[in-house]
């Protein structure tokens, strides 16, 4: 798929293009062991984890095969997250999102704002027809992110991931274009 170098605004943030300036904060943000208790890999041990990486998700974007923004404060110009858009599917117009936010920042309503953001590129700019996440079950603040903004819980995979030996079931969620545009006309 191809990509114009997004620029997204919400009220509070910025949101566009990671580059390899930010590796040092998304290696805190990868680091920090709370943040990561329901992502699909170990915390990061090494800056040279999060320089690979932004490097992969420049090559990613230049490909075509999937997007990583950062989430930037307006006021301050502050790297306190991420969105991410791969596992492609051109023909099917389907896609996974993925996104982080860092723990100081939680509770205050930003991730809400930046997805919101980011689902009317995905649906308006990507013309894309499906979103999907998948998350940890445990994670009750991502579920309730995804339904407030306007995601469907459809199902559970069982014993989906193995993450530093712990295996852990995935809650699919999904959010189709003509639900969001419902949803945003009320």
């Amino acid at each position: 798929m191809k990509f114009n170098k997004p620029k997204l605004e919400s009220t509070r943030l910025s949101i566009r293009l990671v580059n390899r300036s930010d590796a040092p904060v998304i290696y805190e943000l990868h680091a920090d062991k709370q943040a990561m208790a329901y992502w699909s890999c170990p915390p990061y041990e090494q800056l040279a984890q999060a320089e690979k990486q932004v490097e992969a998700a420049l090559n990613d974007y230049s490909s075509g095969s999937s997007i990583m923004l950062g989430l930037y404060l307006k006021q301050s110009g502050v790297l306190i997250g991420t969105l991410s858009l791969f596992s492609i599917h051109e023909e099917s117009r389907r896609a996974e999102i993925g996104y982080m936010l860092s723990r100081a920042y939680w509770g205050q309503g930003l991730m809400t704002e930046a997805l919101e953001a980011f689902l009317h590129w995905c649906f308006r700019d990507l013309n894309l027809h499906r979103l999907e996440a998948d998350i940890d079950p445990n994670n009750t603040a991502s579920g309730n992110l995804l339904k407030r903004c306007g995601f469907v819980l459809e199902g559970l995979l069982r014993e989906r991931w193995i993450v530093a030996g712990k295996v852990t079931d995935s809650e699919l969620f999904g959010l189709l274009s003509d639900d969001y545009e419902k949803r945003i006309s009320l």
